[in-house]
């Protein structure tokens, strides 16, 4: 089943591409390490977690592909 889900989120960078990904994604990701969660998302609302998900949206088009910093119940933003 399906289902809406809205969430509380900061886009804090994108990639224009495919190549913006290979080339640049370890140091975009880097300021936020294991304790932020970043989730990207596609022009088509879905979610990029490796490769595949990158390469898809890549042959259908799908850039730029935001990445959202997600809001935590406990505020962290000041240890970043």
């Amino acid at each position: 089943m399906n289902e809406t889900l809205t969430l509380n989120a900061e886009v804090v960078f994108e990639f224009k591409s495919y190549f913006d990904w290979i080339n640049n994604a370890s140091n975009k990701f880097k300021p936020y390490g294991n304790r932020f969660p970043i989730v990207c998302v596609n022009t088509e609302g879905k979610i990029c977690h490796n490769g595949a998900d990158f390469m898809y949206s890549l042959q259908n088009n799908l850039y730029p592909i935001k990445a959202y910093l997600l809001q935590r119940a406990v505020n962290l933003q000041n240890e970043l």
